[in-house]
């Protein structure tokens, strides 16, 4: 009996010390907009944080796919060739719905939905070639320009601490981890030069086959685990 009491007493203190107090809660509404850095998936970033009384709040970021991300996925193969070179025009978007209990103390939690986007253009057909061990035709010149864009969409939950460090600024960190869980890779040959050959035939499959082979390379990822730093002017 002893034993019972204590555990329903100790259940008590638990539940005490971590259910937020009417004085722990935001009184309300917060903002702010901020610059960092979600490590090793963007290098630079700038995004929104809104925070409603309740403590439930919503974040997004914009910034720029990093190479050293894409190097996650680097076996050192063609596929990885082909992607660290079509690194271009990228593109990194996070949306989080999470939620901070207290207003005395900076922990809170999210989940959220990212996309990357990139793309680029190959100056040579080689890494195309050795992805599907197979030669390019000939009729396509010794430097094939090959066009490549991917999509990644990926779901990840983060953890992270808030510090005020002076009046309307803030300084936000976090540990989050991505699962890819859908890819869509385009790849493109430039046939100008081929005057005879059916393009349906002969180049088609083996882009097809290269968008499916990196695709799968994504996909088998892993986790990701990321760093996130931002610094965030409060605007409320």
């Amino acid at each position: 009996m002893s034993t019972l009491r204590s555990l329903v007493l100790a259940q008590v203190i638990v539940t005490a010390l971590a259910a937020p107090s009417a004085a722990d809660r935001d009184t309300g509404w917060h903002a702010g907009i901020g610059v960092g850095a979600d490590i090793p998936v963007d290098a630079l970033n700038v995004g929104f944080v809104i925070q409603a009384p309740s403590g439930l709040r919503l974040s997004s970021s914009v910034g720029a796919l990093t190479d050293v991300f894409l190097g996650l996925m680097d076996e050192g193969d063609a596929a990885a060739g082909m992607m660290h070179a079509a690194l271009r025009d990228s593109l990194v978007w996070r949306t989080h719905l999470g939620m901070k209990p207290w207003n005395t103390h900076g922990f809170y939690a999210a989940a959220g939905y990212s996309l990357c986007s990139f793309g680029g253009a190959l100056t040579s057909g080689d890494a195309m070639s050795a992805l599907l061990d197979r030669m390019l035709p000939v009729d396509l010149g010794s430097s094939p320009m090959v066009h490549m864009s991917s999509t990644l969409h990926a779901l990840d939950l983060e953890a992270g601490w808030e510090w005020p460090i002076a009046r309307h600024f803030t300084v936000r960190t976090a540990i989050g981890a991505a699962m890819i869980v859908a890819a869509s890779t385009s790849i493109h040959v430039d046939d100008g030069a081929l005057t005879f050959l059916p393009i349906d035939q002969v180049i088609a499959p083996m882009e097809r086959a290269s968008e499916a082979e990196i695709d799968a390379r994504y996909k088998k990822a892993g986790p990701i685990v990321m760093l996130t730093v931002q610094l965030q002017i409060d605007l409320l």
